[in-house]
């Protein structure tokens, strides 16, 4: 499985979290997009791409128009022809106890309360229906002319963790884990299938 790129913009809370297959270097392409219109979308006279959708705050608003913005650049200089580089992502921002995210792909969002680990966005590839371990792209930026984003947002209780994993396919046991530290969840997805590559990531809220 390919290494994300990981990057947090201090200014905005905003953490992205973005996987290229094919050209690695793509992955840097959409996180400079995406944190060239998050600046500039901070302007109250800023245009949104893709139209204001009702139902999502202003930041999930922002951060799905950036997102939009950097597939169509993908698809335009990668993709128009032949199928050269797509890039899964996650965008995660925490603001005042509210978790508002947009995800296409790769990590799943989980949260660690304590009852287990609550899937907030999970979005699985093609593998699990070829009954096989080697990663097989599903959904990704880039792809097509226009994408399909999982957007939300989540109030947060006090001491909640955020868990960000790469990976096929989560064993149905995960969720019941009262676990929140990368080791142990990293245990869990080995013993579950040690040939099931996986990128994992806990995040303090």
């Amino acid at each position: 499985r390919p290494s994300p790129l990981t990057h947090f913009e201090k200014s905005s809370d905003l953490l992205v979290v973005a996987t290229a297959w094919g050209e690695p270097d793509t992955a840097q392409v959409v996180t400079n997009k995406i944190k060239e219109f998050m600046q500039m979308s901070e302007d109250p006279e800023a245009t949104i791409v893709g139209g204001h959708a009702e139902g999502l705050a202003k930041i999930e608003n922002r951060m799905r128009s950036s997102a939009l913005l950097a597939n169509e650049l993908i698809y335009q200089t990668e993709n128009a022809q032949e199928y050269r580089a797509a890039v899964e992502i996650a965008m995660i921002c925490v603001n005042k106890n509210m978790l508002h995210w947009v995800q296409i792909g790769s990590p799943h969002i989980l949260l660690a309360t304590g009852k287990g680990l609550e899937p907030i966005c999970y979005t699985p590839d093609w593998s699990w229906q070829m009954h096989q371990t080697v990663p097989l792209l599903g959904q990704a930026l880039g792809l097509d002319k226009t994408c399909h984003l999982n957007c939300g947002s989540y109030r947060l209780s006090p001491g909640q963790k955020i868990v960000l994993i790469s990976r096929s396919q989560l064993p149905s046991y995960l969720y019941g884990q009262q676990v929140s530290d990368l080791d142990s969840i990293s245990h869990i997805l080995i013993e579950d299938n040690s040939e099931m590559p996986f990128w994992a990531a806990v995040i303090e809220a």
